[in-house]
């Protein structure tokens, strides 16, 4: 059984998420620190990272579609990125 849950998690996540557009840390965060025992750092840090690739796969496709212009998504990548550092 303890090999099922990450997968059921994963599952159980995609399904949630994709149905209601709820972030994946409403989640994953919970399922990491109640079903698998994580800290609570590391639960917020896999599900960042978890989520970063969704993203980042996403992002090609929409890219690839033309929906969106690369140089337009870097400057608002830059912008959040120099808003973050000095907040």
């Amino acid at each position: 059984m303890e090999k099922l849950k990450k997968p059921i998690i994963g599952f159980l996540a995609g399904i949630i998420c994709g149905l209601f557009a709820s972030g994946g840390g409403l989640i994953l965060v919970p399922a990491f620190i109640y079903c698998l025992g994580i800290n609570e750092k590391k639960a917020r840090g896999t599900a960042v990272v978890c989520m970063l690739l969704m993203v980042i796969t996403s992002s090609v496709f929409y890219y690839k579609e033309n929906f969106y212009s690369f140089i337009s998504q870097m400057t608002k990548l830059s912008d959040m990125l120099f808003t973050y550092q000095h907040c």
